[in-house]
């Protein structure tokens, strides 16, 4: 009897945590939703465009696709799309350590079986010794990458799969309610002896006219290694002016009048 006693004071006990467990989670929900309704922000999945060319949620995608935000670009502090996907599964890059020479690879492939889209703007130069990216991360807005045959949606090519990088926008700059508004950096850093500036304006004079405009410039000596010496086999220097220019205006519903351009003088 005494055992029996104190078995089922036991799972009394046992019901009495699981009750106040359920309690606290149900509270702690509660309260997540009350302050999300205080603060008025709402955290959004990932979209992805790329892998079906219609918006749809990244987790929903019966597929491979990688998505990385704006905010995720800025954290890394990215001086080549390399530094930006290099934590990215089944994403190589290979051609040297000169940036503007790198080649991607997804899941082992490279070259013409790796489709490149710059908005939507498909980028088919491939060069022996130079890469195929000419944009600076600073003027990134998303990068999405699809892995797997993706020839049905891009036409020839797409074996591996296709990286789409799309550039900022006036709406990733400018503050609710204000019509002008600009964003800067600077950095450097001491592996390669490289600094770079920039800056990125973006203006919305009246109605629905958007205009954004920014340069930056990167100054890099080669790569040092641990011994001091200089990798001079394989230089890595470069002197490097990237800018972007965009202009949008709404002419009526379902009515958008872009206009936008990139150099890159390396």
């Amino acid at each position: 009897m005494s055992f029996s006693s104190h078995l089922v004071g036991w799972k009394a006990g046992v019901a009495a945590i699981l009750l106040a467990s359920t309690a606290f989670a149900q509270n702690t929900d509660t309260a997540t939703s009350e302050n999300s309704a205080n603060t008025g922000n709402t955290i959004l999945p990932s979209i992805s465009v790329t892998a079906t060319r219609n918006a749809i949620d990244a987790f929903e995608f019966p597929g491979m696709v990688s998505v990385i935000g704006r905010r995720g670009v800025q954290d890394i502090q990215s001086a080549s799309p390399d530094d930006i996907l290099r934590y990215t599964p089944g994403i190589d890059f290979n051609g040297g350590p000169r940036r503007t020479g790198e080649v991607p690879s997804i899941r082992g492939f490279s070259n013409d079986d790796v489709i490149i889209l710059l908005d939507g703007a498909r980028q088919n130069y491939i060069s022996g010794h130079d890469g195929r990216f000419f944009v600076d991360p600073f003027f990134l807005r998303q990068i999405e990458v699809v892995k797997g045959s993706s020839s049905a949606l891009y036409g020839s090519g797409g074996t591996g799969g296709v990286i789409e990088l799309r550039t900022v926008e006036a709406s990733d700059v400018l503050a609710k309610g204000k019509k002008y508004g600009f964003q800067s950096i600077g950095g450097y850093q001491a592996v390669n002896r490289e600094w770079n500036t920039g800056v990125l304006g973006v203006a919305k004079p009246y109605g629905n006219l958007e205009l954004l405009g920014g340069v930056v410039y990167r100054n890099s000596e080669d790569l040092s290694i641990g011994d001091d010496a200089t990798r001079s086999t394989l230089s890595s220097q470069d002197r490097i002016t990237s800018g972007l220019f965009k202009g949008k205006t709404t002419l009526a519903e379902n009515h958008v009048l872009d206009f936008r351009g990139s150099v890159s003088q390396i």
